[in-house]
């Protein structure tokens, strides 16, 4: 797919999710302007860009809760509405009320909740699944303990384990490493790529460019519309880097591929 300008896709039918021209607005404001792109099974895909940007309004058109002003985004050639039941949504953190008291079972046993029996309880089959879920994201072990007593980093596995049992073969996670420490980060990275192999399609929004070239496959430079899509060591050229971020982009031009730009460093000329 081409950098800079106008994108128009074409519907590529063995795409996990596939956007042609898609524009969303709110009142009379653009939000995404004819945003194009597709992305393969099998693939980790970050959606970078600033804040404002359109990265959540893009997981909510895909996810099918916002609706499109024009053009289309396919889910396995399937509308997002009728393709919910293939799209696993790891929200914001700070949208997530940890108050209530669930444990990791309990918040992966409600992607079954349409499922139940008429006396609340999940049929073998849906507990097997409810295990499975857990062991690939490494939580099992704490199935028990409440999620508003986990770290940052298991509530993300538990939240990536309920995606998984409900069957979701896309995973969208909307800054998913926001209030996570490294470790975690690397951790839950280790987890998705291994989720990758296994064929998922794997989005994340990130405002991390320093480690786009370990983490993804490719990314979706995305201000309003698709600046570029590519891997990272050839998507982030001057131009786009621009088109992202203004005159600040300049600063993230060798910020990557093992190199994070400091030599030479201003702290005066931080982005903020």
């Amino acid at each position: 797919m081409g950098v800079s300008g106008k994108i128009i896709a074409t519907v590529d039918a063995l795409a996990a999710c596939c956007a042609t021209n898609a524009c969303v607005e709110f009142g009379s404001e653009l939000i995404l302007d004819d945003v194009s792109f597709s992305v393969m099974p099998g693939t980790m895909t970050g959606v970078v860009g600033p804040n404002g940007g359109g990265k959540s309004t893009l997981f909510n058109a895909i996810a099918g809760v916002q609706e499109l002003a024009h053009g289309s985004i396919l889910i396995n050639n399937k509308s997002p509405k009728d393709a919910r039941g293939d799209i696993g949504y790891v929200p914001q953190r700070e949208l997530v009320n940890w108050r209530f008291p669930l444990s990791a079972r309990d918040v992966v046993s409600l992607s079954k909740a349409g499922k139940m029996s008429m006396f609340g309880r999940s049929s073998p089959t849906d507990e097997l699944d409810i295990e499975d879920s857990l062991r690939r994201v490494e939580m099992w072990d704490r199935r028990d303990t409440l999620v508003d007593k986990m770290s940052g980093g298991e509530r993300q596995r538990v939240f990536l384990a309920r995606a998984l049992a409900q069957g979701a073969d896309i995973l969208l996670l909307d800054e998913a490493f926001s209030g996570v420490d490294v470790g975690s980060q690397e951790g839950l990275i280790e987890v998705l790529k291994g989720l990758r192999d296994d064929g998922k399609c794997v989005l994340m929004a990130t405002h991390d460019l320093n480690t786009l070239a370990d983490r993804f496959d490719e990314v979706i430079c995305l201000n309003r519309h698709v600046c570029a899509q590519g891997p990272p060591e050839t998507a982030f050229t001057p131009s786009v880097l621009l088109e992202l971020y203004g005159p600040h982009g300049s600063m993230f031009s060798d910020h990557w591929q093992g190199h994070h730009g400091h030599e030479g460093h201003d702290p005066d000329h931080e982005l903020e």
